[in-house]
């Protein structure tokens, strides 16, 4: 029973966070941190740092997927908020589908073509 001022309440054991699971958080922000180093915090596609959009620690091959990949640094790249959006959301379709190496090589794939595309009309596609 937790008590806030004249508010009592009875928290469920199942929002109580476990020690495996405090371990693991441990764990991704180690390795989050690591990834960021290594990538000297700035996005690897468009070259944007942390102080313009913040930048994330994004898994190559899928972190639900790939259990024994969770934590290599290897397995890691630093995009931007936008990037890392971008890939997951608009290219992707959501986070339900398994992120991928194959489908990361082809997302920046994707944004290579369309910047060539942009740069032969004159158009500008990384400022």
């Amino acid at each position: 029973m937790i008590r806030t001022g004249c508010r009592t309440f009875e928290r469920k054991s199942s929002t109580m966070v476990s020690p495996e699971r405090k371990q693991a958080r441990k764990e991704l922000l180690r390795w989050s941190y690591l990834v960021g180093c290594k990538d000297d915090f700035t996005c690897q596609i468009c070259g944007d740092d942390q102080e313009i959009v913040g930048i994330r620690s994004h898994h190559l091959e899928g972190f639900a997927f790939n259990k024994e990949l969770r934590f290599d640094v290897d397995n890691g790249i630093t995009l931007c908020v936008i990037c890392h959006d971008l890939y997951h959301e608009a290219f992707m379709g959501g986070d339900e589908v398994p992120a991928t190496k194959k489908t990361f090589t082809q997302f920046v794939c994707f944004l290579w073509s369309l910047a060539l595309l942009c740069h032969r009309n004159g158009d500008r596609f990384v400022s």
